[in-house]
């Protein structure tokens, strides 16, 4: 139990101090207070705090998901978006690729053909000289034999028939006229065997050649056909077959190829000459012009001559078979040209008209035509009936008023070997009037010397003596 203390001065004084101490303590328990006071506003806060966070977190999570959410939608955008750009640019890269290997193989194919076609083209070209060198090799080799023997069976037959002649000539004093007439007969029939012998040796030589040059060979067509084409063959050879002028030679009118001819050195006969058919080419109407003959030159195909001279006379005129404004016939040509004395020369060349032309000439038409040049054409028609009755007429008449005295095939044609006979598509002919010269048997083999290549560029045709 306390005890009140005294009330003493000292007591005073402690008691004064311990209303002090009171006062310091309740001092201290005020701010104690206010200070739990503010811890708990503080703890409040806190509270609030922690719920705002947990809010926050909660928004936190919340846009996280949302985020997460939009960064999936944008990635899968951006994926389908880039895989749509390299789909794209893939497929513009393998179509590029795909076109680049196409121009590259279509190029390189190319080349690849190219390079084949050359490399066959050459192959072609090397065994075509090789066929070409070994068939004119072969060619050679047998035309020179042949040749050769022809030219011993013209020398035998040659000598025959010196020897017969010497023989029956010495004897002929002491025949009676009548065995001098057995003897002329004999002569006769002698020489047409021995022309036979002679013909069937030339028209084996034009068959080997036209063969070894490669011709039509026989066996193509029915038998009838064949026996019916050589017939036809044969008949207008035999009418195209040449004969030589005793004591008269020959010579070339114009140049060394197409347009050039092989006449009878007789120019000087002439009082006028006809060029029928000009085209490029006046080398005949030229040489003819030089000697002083005057040349009337027809031609409906050219505006002028490529060439002139004071003695040619060129009418832009086509030759038919009959006269017209815009036409000669032959006659009427012949009149134009010819005046009314001597004889002339005549050169015909109008590409396959010359048939129907000379056809149409009347009866002793040609009797001032001195020599007649011609290129006749179409003979690969021999098997065209209508064709072949026109030119058998033709080549008829001519003969009754010429002899053919110089053949030559055009190289532009082909040498033909049909049913076993062997005939040029294009024939140059020399005809000579019966009136005027004499004629004897031909032992010249075509071409001659004097002969050239119309298409210089290929070999000119070997005919052999042109017999059938």
């Amino acid at each position: 139990m306390l005890q009140r203390p005294r009330a003493t001065g000292d007591g005073h004084a402690g008691r004064n101090g311990m209303r002090g101490a009171m006062g310091r303590a309740g001092r201290g328990l005020a701010r104690l207070l206010r200070r739990l006071a503010g811890t708990e506003e503080v703890l409040a806060r806190l509270d609030r705090m922690r719920d705002a966070a947990a809010e926050a977190r909660r928004d936190t999570a919340a846009l996280a998901g949302q985020l997460v959410r939009h960064v999936d939608a944008r990635t899968g955008v951006l994926h389908a978006e880039a895989l749509a750009h390299i789909d794209a640019r893939t497929g513009a890269l393998h179509a590029e690729a795909l076109a680049h290997i196409d121009a590259r193989t279509g190029a390189l194919h190319a080349e690849a053909l190219a390079h084949v076609d050359a490399r066959t083209g050459a192959l072609h070209a090397e065994a075509l000289a090789h066929v070409d060198a070994r068939t004119g090799a072969l060619h050679a080799e047998a035309l020179g034999l042949a040749e050769a023997r022809h030219a011993h069976l013209i020398g035998t037959v040659a000598a025959l028939r010196t020897w017969l002649s010497e023989a029956l000539t010495a004897g002929q004093s002491r025949l009676p006229g009548h065995l001098a007439t057995e003897r002329a007969l004999l002569l006769d029939g002698i020489h047409r065997q021995l022309s036979h012998v002679d013909g069937h040796l030339s028209a084996h030589l034009s068959k080997q050649v036209a063969l070894l040059r490669g011709g039509e060979g026989a066996g193509e067509a029915p038998v009838g056909d064949l026996a019916l084409a050589q017939h036809r063959l044969l008949a207008l050879g035999r009418l195209l077959e040449p004969a030589a002028v005793p004591g008269l030679g020959k010579r070339r009118v114009g140049r060394e190829a197409d347009g050039g001819y092989v006449m009878l050195d007789d120019l000087d006969r002439a009082a006028f000459a006809l060029s029928l058919g000009v085209g490029d080419d006046v080398s005949w109407d030229l040489a003819v012009a030089e000697g002083g003959t005057v040349v009337h030159a027809f031609d409906h195909t050219i505006d002028a001559p490529p060439a002139t001279h004071p003695n040619i006379r060129f009418h832009r005129l086509r030759i038919a078979p009959d006269a017209g404004e815009d036409r000669h016939s032959l006659d009427s040509a012949l009149a134009l040209g010819g005046g009314d004395e001597g004889e002339g020369l005549v050169k015909m060349d109008i590409e396959g008209d010359e048939w129907a032309v000379l056809d149409a000439v009347p009866p002793g038409g040609l009797n001032r035509v001195a020599q007649l040049a011609i290129e006749l054409h179409g003979f690969e028609e021999v098997e065209d009936t209508a064709w072949f009755e026109r030119a058998e007429r033709v080549l008829r008449r001519l003969d009754a008023e010429f002899r053919v005295v110089h053949v030559h095939a055009n190289n532009h044609g082909l040498l033909r070997a049909r049913a076993g006979v062997a005939f040029p598509e294009l024939l140059e002919v020399t005809f000579a009037s019966r009136r005027l010269y004499a004629f004897e048997p031909s032992r010249e083999v075509f071409p001659t010397p004097l002969d050239a290549p119309n298409r210089p560029d290929l070999p000119d045709i070997s005919l052999g003596a042109f017999r059938f």
